[in-house]
């Protein structure tokens, strides 16, 4: 299993980042597109954000269907995206944000939880390599995502 964490600190309230991180259908407008990330959006068109909600995410190897499993405004969003290729479970990300306000920011805490199965587990070192490398600049692209051209 993998299993991380990042932080980043944002200047900005903390309802602000959390609705930035719980639209889904936007994230293409802030998370430029990666070795694994090509885009998501509500399964439903129109949908809100909240728990038991789909979505889908586009990535190298197809478009896999994932769901919000934990939405808290403004403190906790969690996400299950499991991977299935010819019909077998090979990898399920869940990745989680807690969201800490101070005076003058917002603390974002990512949990990066994964786990390869069957015989994909041999992957997991590499696995763990390219989720740190991406659960990293998401959290980096979140903050600049808010930087402003004055900042």
């Amino acid at each position: 299993m993998i299993t991380f964490q990042v932080g980043r600190t944002i200047a900005r309230p903390r309802a602000e980042v959390f609705e930035r991180l719980a639209d889904v259908g936007a994230y293409g407008s802030w998370l430029p597109r990666s070795i694994l990330f090509r885009g998501g959006w509500f399964a439903t068109p129109d949908s809100n954000p909240g728990s038991g909600v789909a979505y889908d995410e586009k990535t190298p190897l197809g478009t896999f269907s994932g769901k919000i499993v934990e939405f808290e405004p403004p403190e906790t969003i969690a996400f299950v995206t499991p991977m299935i290729l010819m019909g077998r479970r090979v990898f399920e990300s869940r990745p989680r944000y807690v969201l800490r306000e101070t005076d003058h920011a917002t603390v974002v805490h990512h949990f990066a939880e994964g786990e390869f199965y069957g015989p994909w587990r041999l992957l997991e070192p590499a696995g763990l390599r390219l989720a740190r490398y991406e659960r990293t600049r998401i959290m980096d692209e979140l903050a600049k995502s808010f930087q402003t051209a004055t900042d």
